[in-house]
């Protein structure tokens, strides 16, 4: 709270006349309770009050009325003396402050920031009002103006630490994450056990995929407050996308809170440390709290599909994307049980969902080949095969069923590449699988069997033959 003082002076000059003695008896009584227990009370005010009934324009007795009626909490009055400070002093930035205050504290926004932007105006060089103009554009949203008054702030007044930290709050805000990062370590050189700028630096890291500078200031946050929840939160999801599960789990458990998204990650972990009705028990507890996570419904297909319940895992993939029709992960793998359900068509229409969805998705377009081989369809399979290979796919299937499709259209030197890829990728399984087709009474490979090429092929890789050619 402002202190009461003698402030004949401050405001300048009461138009060049002389205070009424009178007046002037009442405003010392006025400042000689300033220290006593009387300061700020109603007989203070109330002789600051009868200087005014004297002398109407008497700025110092109007400014101390804001003062004391501020210190009551008695905000109408205070703002009927801050506008008559206004009214008599316009070109003095102080009324407006003043004003500004009170009209903050009564909720009214818009008309404080009038004020505040009137007083940086009248004096620009006070870093002090462009520090109010920054809390409330920034408590407003409005982050670019607030950015404009911390930059200012620094222009005017360099050092004051507390000013990196809310600039980096507000280029957060903004998307700047590069710049807000460089604000919250000039903040943390000044303050380095701010649990909450080290929180936030962690997450600013995450936003520009710095992981390993994330997880070294989210730790820092760990040791200055252990039991942290936040920190645990987050600490646990960046160890779960790293499959540093043991590390996730730590920081899962020790949230201690049943939230659907805790048990949905504490279920994923279970899910890849192999622990599958853990899993599975752990994403049901979640979905059974909030049916909405579509990346649950994704995990739980995943882990009922590897227990062999397809059909409830068909029931999971079909919430999933139900909740979330971009989840290419679920898509692609319901199209795969649709297929092995010989819903073929069904498959192929949720696949090429799927490459719309990502088209640099190698994987999407192996299975997409794969059920338009089952449909009957050679030539469009390997042009879905040809498009996986350009994507890099390592998938030995794909070289495999090309060297078979350009083989059965005579195109040996073709086939022989692509079957030389499947080898290099596994040989242990293709090599035995092509000499076993080469034994049926009509071989998928009988146009390229006799060319020196694929002889020289199959000799490279004697050793994965188990037994004689």
């Amino acid at each position: 709270m402002a202190c009461l003082v003698l402030l004949i002076l401050i405001f300048a000059g009461q138009g060049g006349r002389e205070i009424d003695p009178k007046a002037l008896e009442w405003f010392s009584k006025g400042e000689n309770l300033i220290g006593t227990e009387q300061e700020f009370s109603d007989l203070q005010a109330e002789y600051f009050e009868k200087a005014l009934s004297v002398e109407s324009g008497f700025t110092a007795a109007h400014l101390n009325l804001v003062i004391i009626y501020l210190h009551q909490e008695k905000l109408n009055l205070a703002l009927n003396h801050s506008e008559e400070l206004v009214r008599l002093e316009p070109e003095d930035p102080r009324g407006y402050l003043m004003r500004a205050r009170i009209r903050s504290l009564q909720d009214d926004r818009a008309r404080a920031i009038q004020d505040l932007e009137r007083a940086s105006a009248l004096d620009p060089e006070d870093y002090r009002t462009w520090e109010e103009l920054a809390h409330f554009h920034y408590e407003g949203g409005q982050y670019e103006k607030a950015l404009q008054a911390y930059q200012k702030i620094l222009e005017l007044h360099p050092s004051p630490v507390a000013v990196y930290y809310n600039l980096a709050l507000t280029q957060q805000n903004l998307g700047r994450f590069q710049e807000a990062a460089e604000n919250f370590k000039r903040h943390l050189a000044n303050s380095p056990n701010d649990f909450q700028a080290h929180l936030l630096l962690g997450l600013v890291y995450l936003e520009l995929g710095e992981v390993k500078l994330a997880e070294a200031q989210l730790l820092a946050a760990e040791r200055i407050e252990p039991g942290n929840p936040e920190v645990a939160h987050h600490l646990g999801k960046l160890y779960l996308e790293s499959e540093e599960l043991d590390s996730a789990q730590q920081r899962l458990e020790k949230i201690a809170d049943n939230s659907p998204e805790n048990l949905a990650n504490l279920g994923v972990v279970a899910k890849k440390q192999g622990r599958l009705k853990e899993a599975a028990q752990l994403l049901r507890r979640a979905l059974s709290k909030d049916p909405t996570i579509a990346l649950a419904w994704g995990h739980l297909g995943d882990v009922l599909a590897e227990l062999g319940k397809e059909d409830e895992a068909l029931e999971a993939y079909q919430k999933a994307i139900e909740y979330d029709p971009d989840d290419f992960d679920s898509i692609l793998n319901l199209a795969s049980l649709l297929a092995n359900h010989k819903k073929p068509e069904l498959a192929r229409t949720l696949l090429e969902r799927a490459r719309k969805l990502k088209p640099e998705s190698a994987e999407a377009e192996v299975n997409l080949a794969v059920i338009l081989e089952r449909l009957g369809q050679p030539d469009e399979a390997l042009e879905h095969y040809l498009k996986a290979v350009e994507l890099g796919t390592e998938d030995p299937r794909a070289y495999f069923r090309l060297s078979v499709l350009f083989a059965l259209k005579s195109e040996k030197e073709k086939s022989v590449k692509a079957l030389r890829g499947c080898f290099e990728r596994e040989p242990r399984k293709y090599v035995p699988l092509v000499l076993g087709n080469l034994r049926a009474v009509r071989s998928e490979f009988d146009s390229i069997r006799y060319t020196p090429e694929f002889g020289n092929l199959l000799d490279e890789y004697r050793e994965y033959w188990g037994g004689d050619r």
